[in-house]
């Protein structure tokens, strides 16, 4: 058993390809991370304010590499750096093809992680103490 995440990617193909001049014959294709960093958890579900910023934040995040490109200002061919702002401009078909994965992915680092054996842990031995600490406030210093 590791304590790692298994960093592994799944290929999701985008349909053809429209980058300057086609130079992917088999179409575009993204690679998405098959399971996200407790980091990439914190910041879709606790720093997004909206169901719109954690599924940008999501997207962003789960996309491992793309070969999508456009051209740069000397008029070559540049890949697309994946940030927020250009998940943010991808098509509703583009965006759609990758949701699946991406939420798969999110889902899989959700899920309790197994014990080495693979088999169900046992159950705690019930508390005999309060579950939250009693912070005892010190005595005001007399003079």
């Amino acid at each position: 058993m590791t304590r790692f995440a298994k960093p592994g990617t799944t290929t999701v193909p985008l349909g053809r390809c429209d980058c300057p001049d086609k130079p992917h014959p088999d179409g575009d294709s993204a690679e998405v991370y098959d399971i996200l960093g407790w980091d990439d958890l914190v910041d879709i579900r606790d720093t997004a304010k909206s169901a719109g910023q954690r599924a940008l934040t999501l997207v962003t995040r789960a996309v491992a590499s793309w070969t999508l490109q456009e051209r740069n200002g000397d008029g070559r061919n540049a890949p697309v750096r994946i940030t927020e702002a250009n998940v943010h401009r991808l098509d509703d078909v583009t965006s759609d093809l990758l949701w699946p994965t991406c939420l798969k992915a999110f889902e899989a680092a959700e899920a309790p992680l197994p014990n080495g054996s693979g088999e169900q842990s046992p159950a705690s031995p019930p508390e005999s103490s309060p579950s939250t600490p009693t912070i005892r406030t010190p005595a005001k210093p007399t003079s």
